[in-house]
């Protein structure tokens, strides 16, 4: 897992156009629902779900822009959540997230498709101009989110690119999924939250995690150092074998890490990169008898700096090169054992 930390003027932009795009395209749904004028979902609960909203949102309108705007650009998702269970217990005295009777998994699946209806991540897909930092109208929806946060690589599992391309049609795409880190089918009212939207790659987001709903590391909180690639290594002949016959992760029994280390199986994943390893380890063994003069002593030839060309995944971000964090971490394992035995 990679941390994504982006420059303070580019978060700030982001959350700028965030901003404007939910001033534009939700509050007037939510105003329109709460003022009666529609009946989606169409029963008796519905004025029920209006004293929700307000006592979730606030009961003036002013007080409902702040806090639905709140609600899509808080980092505090913690926070968030617990204060709508608070408040969603406190008026149908369950939770939502687990109905029992079917009453209740009637209001829990409404409520659900309310905010579906209010918040529309859907139609974030294709997004809408709002009005950008230097007052021009400017494009602002998933694909230009994705783009702005300069993530190329899938911060959760460090192999796969997420690249972006012009569509020919004046906005460019990106061939990433967002995965909600608090999965949008259980807490819907964070489908458009910027920091429960996490670039990465469709086997991370579709083939391994789906609908799990686990706390697992967060890029945009948790560390890159949260858990850590290694190699079995004993003794000096393991150090300088090349039989490499797995990967490990290590979560340092940090719960969030196992539970990465779960959801995305890591570990099972990284096996396949064992070849990669080998190949490092070569050049590893040929540089600590060698030096920068491999070339001359092995070929007779000079090539220049053995080093950066052998290591230069050291300089590398592993946000924008796969497996980054792989050959970074066995590296150090490598070069701390290395010092350790000798």
């Amino acid at each position: 897992m990679i941390k994504i930390e982006l420059k303070n003027a580019i978060k700030e932009k982001n959350i700028y156009l965030h901003k404007q795009y939910i001033r534009e395209s939700v509050l007037e749904k939510l105003e329109t629902y709460l003022s009666g004028t529609t009946k989606k979902p169409a029963d008796s609960l519905c004025d029920q779900y209006r004293t929700f909203l307000k006592n979730l949102l606030g009961q003036k309108k002013q007080e409902r822009v702040i806090r639905v705007l709140d609600l899509c650009i808080s980092d505090d998702l913690e926070k968030l959540v617990d204060n709508f269970e608070k408040t969603f217990f406190d008026l149908f005295k369950f939770s939502f997230k687990n109905p029992e009777s079917d009453k209740q998994k009637k209001i829990a699946k409404e409520i659900k498709e309310l905010f579906d209806s209010v918040l529309d991540y859907e139609n974030f897909n294709s997004g809408r101009k709002v009005e950008g930092v230097e007052g021009k109208r400017v494009l602002w929806n998933r694909h230009v989110y994705v783009i702005n946060t300069g993530v190329k690589v899938c911060p959760y599992c460090n192999r796969q690119y997420i690249t972006s391309y012009n569509s020919g049609k004046e906005i460019e795409k990106t061939t990433a999924d967002v995965d909600h880190y608090y999965p949008k089918s259980l807490f819907p009212y964070l489908q458009m939250n910027i920091y429960n939207m996490i670039p990465s790659c469709n086997i991370c987001n579709s083939k391994t995690k789906g609908f799990k709903d686990e706390r697992h590391l967060n890029p945009y909180r948790d560390g890159t150092d949260s858990l850590i690639f290694e190699i079995p290594l004993n003794d000096v002949e393991s150090m300088y074998s090349l039989n490499v016959k797995k990967i490990i992760v290590n979560t340092q029994g940090n719960p969030k890490s196992i539970a990465s280390n779960k959801v995305f199986r890591l570990e099972e994943i990284y096996q396949t990169h064992i070849p990669d390893i080998k190949r490092l380890l070569h050049n590893f063994k040929e540089y600590e008898a060698f030096k920068e003069k491999y070339y001359i002593k092995t070929m007779g030839l000079d090539m220049g700096d053995v080093f950066s060309l052998w290591f230069d995944f050291l300089d590398m971000k592993p946000l924008d090169e796969p497996l980054a964090k792989l050959k970074q971490d066995i590296y150090k394992q490598l070069s701390s054992d290395s010092n350790t035995i000798e």
